[in-house]
């Protein structure tokens, strides 16, 4: 094999490597090696950070262009973790109000429809389309959304509501209690959405 093929050879495995290697970052995000370009940034390969401030030790698995395949969050002793189906429409879905469902874990679970507007909540969220294209991935900033709910669409402050401090849930928004029949930036009118929430919660989770 010649020089120039070498160089070649070298450059296609370094190129490889660099965007589906194991990612070792401080809550920051090499967009230019780790995300595969599209009309919307997609994560590809095996991602785990440690973001300091809210003391959270993050692994996430992505396959098909960005679709999470397993999460894992550790805060302090608390771990969750989550492996996903290819197709997140498989989940075991219960239904919490007409057009919101969540992923059910346990048999006896109770969900509520209310929430406090003035609550202020910390948060990572994976948000895909139903065809599992994602269009926002709070896992891959430098650190979780923070909002009061009463900010927030309706669908998604009613799954936050019922996802404990420390705990993983799927959320299904219909159109009505997302961005209805208008859309809203880069989400289409008439859009089902499903989201992967993580709730932080509170300011004293931090170090």
């Amino acid at each position: 094999m010649n020089s120039k093929n070498l160089v070649l050879l070298f450059i296609s495995l370094f190129s490889f490597t660099n965007l589906y290697s194991q990612d070792f970052y401080d809550g920051k995000f090499l967009s230019n090696r780790y995300i595969k370009k599209s009309k919307t940034s997609r994560a590809v390969g095996k991602h785990v950070s440690f973001q300091k401030e809210y003391n959270l030790s993050i692994t996430t698995k992505y396959v098909n262009k960005g679709l999470v395949n397993k999460l894992k969050i550790i805060s302090g002793d608390n771990t969750a973790q989550i492996e996903l189906p290819a197709e997140l429409n498989d989940l075991n879905w219960t239904s919490i109000t007409d057009g919101l469902w969540i992923n059910a874990v346990h048999e006896d679970e109770n969900f509520t429809d209310s929430y406090d507007k003035e609550e202020t909540v910390i948060f990572h969220y994976v948000g895909y389309f139903m065809n599992l294209e994602p269009f926002d991935n709070s896992l891959i900033k430098n650190n979780p959304s923070k909002a009061k709910l009463g900010q927030l669409i309706e669908g998604f402050s009613i799954g936050l509501a019922n996802t404990k401090p420390g705990e993983i849930r799927v959320i299904k928004i219909s159109p009505k209690l997302a961005y209805g029949e208008k859309g809203g930036g880069n989400i289409p009118e008439n859009s089902t959405l499903i989201y992967i929430l993580y709730r932080v919660d509170k300011d004293s989770n931090k170090p």
